[in-house]
């Protein structure tokens, strides 16, 4: 987790920091990320940086690499041991697109004219999915993309053995801001600044938002980036100046399970056979969720009791008798209600 603020040479940002503490708090809230807190490393600039010489100033490039190499990547390349599921890099600072794929992360050494110091997002994209000690990669880059030209950004500064086998890595981006772009902090109404992208994916994570969770109430790629799109345009809205982000997805290869909130947004179900069918009833969304002999639907126990709302579930009884096409069962704007349905 890196944030980024107060520069000796550029512009104090006002949100750098905070952000990436609040998604490093997020990771090791046992009732949300999860992770072991000795296994999250947060770099931030000091509130009172001294002098305005960079070459000095810290955390630099150099504090990455010596993150990276207490991972111990080399040791683990030569063996072949992998160093975990998953690796969350994040970053919150000021930053630059020289291309389309490219991200320059600029920490406490930067300068205008001193990019090629900056983190290179794409050389270390190439590096973990290279080197293989993660099996997914998600990156949060909440930063600008303006476009400067000239000396390109670098890639970690160490290199490990090249792995026996191409090792088999997807990661998932979220970027502040489309190519050329600026990403935008706002104030909240007790005057404490957050990053619009930044804001948008913690409440998404943390499943206050129906349109981040699917069906099983998991929090993926996919309806991360649905709330995301949706949720930082209603923020930029609620800014005080006018503001216009574009937040930017790289998809994975597959869906990634993000997290699953404990807090869920549902409507309770019971499904009653009070006509005495004889058969089954299915219930689904695109695929069959549940199913259920029709005997054993007396209305005592609730079926198939909580489910996600927000969505139109479709119910489809196999019976004598039976209405021949399935039901549909709208649960949009049924949170915490209960909808019960006779047979």
């Amino acid at each position: 987790m890196i944030g980024i603020e107060h520069y000796p040479q550029l512009p104090p940002l006002k949100a750098a920091v905070r952000d990436a503490s609040r998604f490093a708090k997020w990771l090791v809230d046992p009732d949300q990320g999860s992770l072991n807190p000795d296994h999250v490393r947060l770099i931030t600039s000091s509130p009172h940086p001294t002098g305005t010489d960079v070459t000095e100033a810290v955390p630099a490039h150099r504090t990455v690499t010596r993150a990276l190499n207490a991972m111990k990547i080399r040791e683990r390349t030569e063996t072949g041991e992998r160093l975990g599921r998953r690796l969350y890099f994040y970053f919150a600072g000021h930053a630059f697109g020289p291309t389309f794929d490219e991200i320059g992360m600029w920490l406490m050494d930067a300068a205008r004219d001193r990019a090629n110091v900056a983190l290179s997002f794409r050389g270390y994209r190439e590096f973990f999915r290279t080197f293989g000690v993660f099996d997914e990669v998600v990156y949060v880059m909440d930063c600008c993309r303006d476009l400067i030209r000239g000396p390109t950004a670098n890639g970690p500064q160490l290199s490990p053995p090249n792995p026996a086998s191409v090792p088999k890595v997807t990661d998932f981006a979220l970027l502040g801001a489309s190519w050329g772009d600026k990403s935008f902090e706002l104030l909240q109404q007790n005057y404490e600044p957050r990053g619009i992208l930044t804001e948008a994916i913690i409440e998404g994570l943390e499943g206050k938002a129906q349109l981040a969770l699917d069906v099983q109430n998991n929090v993926t790629s996919r309806t991360l980036w649905d709330h995301v799109r949706v949720r930082v345009g209603e923020l930029a809205e609620a800014a005080p100046v006018k503001i216009d982000p574009s937040p930017e997805p790289m998809f994975p290869n597959y869906e990634m399970i993000l997290s699953s909130p404990a807090t869920a947004f549902t409507t309770i179900v019971n499904i009653i056979n009070q006509s005495g069918l004889t058969g089954t009833v299915t219930f689904s969304l695109q695929t069959e969720l549940y199913k259920a002999d029709l005997a054993t639907l007396d209305g005592a126990t609730p079926w198939p009791g909580p489910i996600r709302s927000g969505f139109v579930y479709f119910l489809e009884v196999s019976a004598e008798g039976a209405p021949a096409d399935p039901r549909a069962l709208d649960t949009r704007n049924k949170d915490g209600k209960t909808i019960e349905i006779r047979l």
